[in-house]
């Protein structure tokens, strides 16, 4: 039998890579002298303190929190580097930044991100400057988003699919159609296909798609648990 000594468990753990998401949370608050509190109809809690929150993946450990400020056009808190860049690229460069992704060797190097803050240019930014991967859906028309090459329709059978590289930057994109068209922008580039599942009528049926894409799946709920938590 061979006996684990703490120290090769510690290094066991860090040279573990932990993956982190970042997305928005909250924290409950009703006072209506609370000059930063927001509302929102469609989350259990209505009136709340909004964050940019960069999480676990697996354990939900928040590594950074930063308060909401719309715009912050002063720059508040904000990473000198980052000065001048567009505000939903700034924010989750400034949580990787503040959290010191970009200095971690053996620890997390993969952020996950939804299609608020995911494009082509952040993830060619992550990558290249500060070696960290990145996987996220993204919206039409965000910076480096070819429309006229992802043109699917949600017309179209499920687990059809498009995929390009730019091996330049080293940034994947991929639009796959499920119930809706899926747009997914990776820094971690894979043409490999996954199978899924999906309900039909009273029967699943197995749809082929994009293994980005069911990585996204996989982790992107670091925030969203670590709320109801």
């Amino acid at each position: 039998m061979h006996l684990v000594t703490l120290n090769e468990a510690a290094q066991n753990v860090m040279e573990t890579p932990e993956k982190v998401s970042f997305d928005e949370g909250g924290t409950s608050s009703r006072h209506r002298c609370n000059p930063i509190r927001l509302f929102n109809g469609s989350k259990p809690v209505k009136f709340r303190i909004e964050h940019f929150i960069l999480s676990c993946s697996k354990t939900c450990f928040i590594h950074h929190a930063d308060v909401y400020q719309g715009k912050n056009a002063s720059d508040v808190h904000i990473h000198k580097s980052l000065v001048g860049v567009p505000t939903t690229q700034k924010v989750v460069l400034n949580a990787a930044l503040h959290a010191n992704m970009d200095e971690c060797v053996h620890g997390a190097r993969h952020i996950y991100v939804d299609n608020r803050y995911q494009c082509p240019q952040l993830a060619a930014v992550l990558l290249k400057r500060y070696s960290i991967c990145s996987t996220g859906t993204c919206r039409n028309g965000r910076v480096g988003w070819n429309k006229t090459l992802f043109d699917l329709k949600k017309s179209q059978d499920k687990g059809t699919r498009k995929l390009a590289v730019d091996r330049i930057n080293g940034v994947m994109c991929a639009q796959w159609v499920d119930s809706k068209v899926v747009n997914c922008v990776s820094s971690q580039v894979s043409t490999r296909v996954d199978a899924v599942k999906r309900q039909n009528g009273s029967q699943k049926d197995t749809v082929p798609c994009p293994v980005p894409i069911v990585d996204y799946q996989k982790h992107m709920f670091g925030v969203d648990k670590g709320d109801q938590m």
